[in-house]
């Protein structure tokens, strides 16, 4: 990933981090994780509401993060 990408990416988790989740989080159909969509980069990420955390699973472009 190039460094103005992961910028952008850094930026838009350390934003999610601080103002929690919002409309900007899609949940994935039958997994329990939810998706940030920054630009054609996807991190798909676990939310605990209940310890407050976010966790980062994989940050890739589009087209290939949803594969298994």
């Amino acid at each position: 990933m190039d460094p103005p990408v992961r910028t952008r990416v850094v930026r838009e988790l350390e934003r999610l981090a601080a103002q929690g989740p919002a409309q900007e989080l899609v949940r994935l159909k039958g997994r329990p994780e939810s998706r940030l969509r920054v630009g054609d980069w996807r991190a798909i990420v676990e939310v605990d509401r209940a310890a407050n955390t976010i966790r980062v699973k994989r940050v890739l472009p589009r087209g290939r993060a949803y594969e298994r």
